[in-house]
């Protein structure tokens, strides 16, 4: 993770890792933000330094991932730090202690179509096992237009659009992934995150913005500076920028979102975060 970069309202967040009772310890691969506020810096393996299973998004083949080379100077993995930390704590508890592999088993028994746990281990492509396209986790067993579980929890069993309230000076300030980039990292390989802002050309036409223009979008929670980019891909009204980059004043992107949080769920709200526009006189 780097929450120091990628977590909502970051000049509440930072202020919060400044803090003196606060003692951080980082277990990372890279440099980062979030190692910037580290108290104790612990070097991390990369993925090319452990074996591993990884269990797939977008499908339902699992392999072993074989390390490519062992353990580069300090490098601990997450198991092994864990461990280390349990034995100081004086905890005792049998499970505490388990070899990962013969938890991973016990993890995965049952889980695949055809194959065992050593086949996987012995290199061999396994494929998961996946529930029925015909269950459904509803009460009913069924697709729910009309969410029963909704209303039980006291929200509104069919889907409802709130409209942002946005003034006419305000933005809606969306932004999405790279393509090569995942969430902050590689910049070590291709560089920042680009620092532009997609401005809608009838707003920058209005506001005399010009394509590499230097802006200020801001709000109470702060503020970022950025470079225009004037494109017709953003419509009137909406401003886009690449996840996670950080502006040209040093300040990141989610220095703009604020803390608020979903209604359903709690999750945060970066694609309905609001924002102004300003003009950077040269």
């Amino acid at each position: 993770m780097n929450p120091a970069l990628t977590l909502p309202n970051q000049r509440a967040f930072r202020l919060g890792l400044s803090r003196d009772d606060v003692f951080i310890i980082v277990h990372e691969t890279h440099w980062n933000e979030t190692t910037d506020f580290a108290d104790v810096i612990l070097p991390a393996p990369t993925f090319l330094e452990k074996d591993d299973v990884v269990i797939p998004w977008s499908h339902h083949h699992v392999r072993l991932s074989k390390k490519a080379f062992d353990l580069q100077g300090q490098s601990r993995t997450e198991i092994w730090v864990m461990q280390e930390l349990t034995k100081q704590l004086k905890l005792e508890e049998p499970w505490l202690y388990e070899k990962p592999w013969n938890v991973l088993e016990k993890a995965l028994e049952n889980a695949f179509t055809k194959g065992s746990f050593q086949d996987l281990m012995n290199g061999k492509d396994l494929i998961l096992k996946k529930k029925s396209p015909m269950e459904y986790q509803t009460p009913s067993r069924k697709i729910e237009f009309y969410s029963s579980i909704s209303k039980d929890r006291g929200y509104d069993p069919l889907p409802s659009y709130s409209r942002l309230l946005i003034q006419d000076d305000e933005f809606l300030f969306l932004n999405s992934a790279s393509p090569k980039y995942t969430h902050t990292q590689f910049r070590e390989i291709y560089g920042p995150i680009p620092e532009i802002v997609q401005v809608n050309q009838k707003d920058a036409s209005v506001r005399n913005i010009g394509q590499d223009d230097l802006v200020i979008l801001y709000n109470d929670c702060g503020s970022v500076k950025m470079k225009v980019n004037v494109s017709q891909d953003v419509p009137k009204g909406v401003l886009w920028s690449p996840r996670q980059s950080i502006g040209l004043n040093d300040e990141p992107q989610n220095a703009l979102t604020p803390s608020t949080t979903q209604e359903i769920g709690k999750g945060s709200i970066f694609n309905s975060t609001i924002v102004r526009l300003q003009l950077v006189n040269n």
